[in-house]
């Protein structure tokens, strides 16, 4: 991730005092951190509300994974995992401390973790008594 930066900085370094040039970048690295650009499709924060997100952030051809979600009404438990993606077509295999799981991108707004083997093995890992990550999560663009 710091590469990813430092790389970044590097290139609107290279603009000096050019307006369009760093313009043109801070277009560019938004559209690829909110997931309009297509080469990074699936970046982004989705979101269930009340119950938590699912962050996408691009390294090169692959993403480092963030995911939160908690009880929404009792607080009974709560999920936390961090690890890295790869996308192949509409779909996302996830890789965290040894669990493998796979995403969808239903469309360009939802991201559907399904409740599968794989990811019920993962919640349980990863998240309280009777918790999980699979949900349906929407699409959060930033407000710019």
């Amino acid at each position: 991730m710091k590469e990813d930066q430092r790389t970044w900085i590097a290139r609107r370094t290279k603009c000096g005092d050019d307006a369009d040039c760093i313009g043109k970048l801070y277009r560019d690295r938004l559209s690829t951190l909110n997931g309009a650009d297509p080469a990074h499709r699936f970046s982004g924060v989705y979101e269930v509300k009340d119950i938590g997100y699912f962050a996408l952030f691009p390294i090169g051809n692959r993403y480092l994974v963030n995911i939160q979600t908690a009880d929404p009404r009792e607080g009974r438990w709560e999920c936390e995992l961090a690890g890295e993606a790869e996308s192949s077509g509409d779909d996302l295999e996830i890789k965290i401390e040894g669990s493998v799981f796979q995403a969808r991108l239903q469309d360009t707004k939802m991201l559907v973790v399904s409740n599968t083997e794989s990811v019920s093995k993962a919640a349980s890992q990863f998240c309280g008594l009777n918790g999980t990550f699979a949900f349906s999560y929407h699409r959060v663009r930033p407000n710019l």
